[in-house]
């Protein structure tokens, strides 16, 4: 039975232009509506299937860092609704904040299954607890900034594909993960902070 009524929850729910999402029990994003879909700029398809479980590894994409933010915290799945502060990438490398409302979903036999986020509009400041908002707006902020970084940084940021430019490249891939000390001389505007970032 429970299967059936996940099925009738799923259709309601696909028809819906607000903005909303769940996560199942193994942390990952199950459904995520075409109202966030228009709202952050990522499809169903990025995002949906992604891991919202912990911090995202250090190669994470943008994608990972929106899903690691609907993380629910162990109050949330000891069936606790939580009203939470959100700060996002967005597919074009901006950032969205909004406050979501998360509601557990539970089984027939009252263990939560999964959990629904919905966008709220405005909500009472005196109904949010920042005792358990202030980890999760951390996360939050800290991913968005990630992506931002991941994406001013990166290889594609750089202009120009002679030889001397993927000697440079080789170079700094070897000297990212190394601990010892290194200096980085060219002519001034040829892009060394930009390389060191």
């Amino acid at each position: 039975m429970s299967s059936r009524r996940r099925n009738l929850l799923d259709q309601l729910l696909v028809n819906s232009d607000s903005c909303l999402c769940i996560v199942d029990a193994r942390r990952r994003m199950r459904f995520f509506s075409r109202g966030m879909e228009a709202w952050t700029g990522w499809s169903a398809g990025d995002i949906e299937g992604l891991s919202c479980d912990g911090l995202p590894a250090e190669k994470a994409t943008p994608a990972d860092l929106l899903a690691a933010a609907f993380n629910p915290s162990t109050a949330i799945w000891k069936g606790q609704v939580q009203l939470w502060q959100a700060v996002l990438p967005t597919a074009s490398g901006g950032v969205v904040r909004a406050r979501f409302c998360s509601i557990p979903l539970s089984s027939e036999s009252g263990q939560v299954e999964r959990v629904l986020m919905v966008r709220s509009e405005e909500t009472n400041a005196s109904e949010i607890r920042p005792d358990l908002l202030i980890g999760q707006q951390l996360h939050a902020e800290v991913a968005a900034l990630r992506a931002d970084f991941r994406t001013r940084y990166n290889w594609d940021s750089f202009i120009g594909a002679d030889a001397s430019l993927r000697r440079v490249r080789q170079l700094a891939s070897l000297l990212k993960d190394s601990d010892c000390f290194f200096c980085i001389a060219g002519n001034s505007g040829t892009g060394r902070r930009h390389l060191a970032q």
